[in-house]
């Protein structure tokens, strides 16, 4: 069964090897319908600046812990956003647009 989980999900979670879902953090729940509130807004994108404006929760540093920036963050949720370029041309665009 730890095919379906990584060791590092198994120790760090103490759940069986058999439990697929991990606790969702409140505050990743938050975020994700954050960034789905502003990009149903805005279909055809927005900026990674304008996505830091408008979801103060990309600087928490308890979402960040993981990740060694916010657009790794991003990244990590594909089913909510698409990342497209790089840098300064970095464009937040609704996963389902290009799914």
């Amino acid at each position: 069964m730890l095919q379906d989980r990584s060791y590092k999900d198994v120790a760090v979670t103490h759940l069986p090897a058999g439990v697929k879902t991990l606790p969702q953090n409140p505050k990743l729940q938050q975020l994700i319908n954050s960034l789905r509130e502003v990009l149903a807004q805005r279909p055809n994108g927005i900026s990674l600046t304008e996505a830091r404006r408008s979801c103060p929760l990309l600087f928490d540093s308890e979402l960040l812990k993981d990740h060694p920036s916010v657009r790794h963050l991003l990244l990590s949720l594909p089913r909510v956003v698409y990342v497209k370029g790089t840098s300064v041309q970095t464009r937040l665009l609704p996963a389902s647009k290009n799914s």
